[in-house]
């Protein structure tokens, strides 16, 4: 679970991105990779606040047995400030939450839980589930806020912000997952892989490509090659 751990800021001017491998830290840079900063230690799935001045990320909030031997899966939200790096933490329920990913009007976060996706208030208040029980991932919410793409492994869905059945984009035999939208909309970019299928041996490791799909589940088609991850959509820029 957990988002790619890669994402652009609102304006175009960094990147927000995780480092590490049993321990992560979320770092920030220029897209010409100057300016680089440490900005949160053991943290990853940054996700940047609509504004620029926050990032929501996800942290393992057990270091060390046995502080919390009754924790399956100890992730818990945070958010901090990029400008004073104040911390603070959204959930404390002593399961998953994972995930992150801010409306485009900033008051709301859907992430990922041990139930399925849920909605909060920015602050952390309000929860409330956006789909039913069982696995559901890389949660990311569209542009006009109407609707919040996400996968189960297997298939990329979207469904409405406000509630409402979930509609499936993708139907590849093996997996399409880790969706990310375009900065006006239309379209959706997901890895997929086409070498195995699904419940066939599929792992994490099989070579990935790139396939973009129109918002509404048409016009599905490859863009790379294989050998890719963790797709971010830079945001439009106006160059005049």
């Amino acid at each position: 679970m957990g988002s790619s751990g890669i994402e652009w800021s609102n304006d175009g001017e960094w990147i927000a991105f995780t480092l590490g491998w049993e321990r992560r830290d979320i770092y920030l840079a220029r897209p010409d990779g100057s300016g680089r900063r440490l900005i949160a230690r053991n943290a990853e799935a940054p996700a940047w606040s609509p504004d620029g001045e926050q990032i929501a990320f996800m942290r393992s909030v057990c270091d060390a047995p046995p502080i919390c031997l009754d924790v399956d899966n100890p992730y818990e939200l945070f958010v901090i400030g990029v400008g004073d790096g104040a911390v603070r933490r959204l959930t404390s329920n002593r399961g998953y939450d994972g995930g992150p990913s801010w409306s485009p009007d900033g008051n709301s976060i859907v992430y990922e839980s041990d139930d399925g996706l849920s909605i909060m208030r920015s602050d952390g208040t309000g929860v409330h589930a956006l789909t039913g029980s069982g696995f559901r991932s890389n949660p990311r919410w569209s542009p006009d806020g109407k609707l919040i793409a996400f996968d189960d492994y297997f298939d990329v869905y979207v469904a409405p912000s406000e509630g409402g059945r979930p509609r499936r984009l993708t139907r590849n035999p093996g997996p399409d997952f880790d969706p990310a939208w375009s900065p006006d909309g239309t379209m959706i970019v997901y890895l997929s892989n086409r070498v195995c299928a699904q419940w066939n041996g599929c792992t994490a490791h099989e070579p990935m490509q790139l396939w973009v799909v129109n918002a509404d589940g048409t016009g599905s088609r490859k863009v790379t090659g294989f050998g890719w991850y963790a797709p971010s959509w830079g945001p439009m820029r106006n160059e005049s």
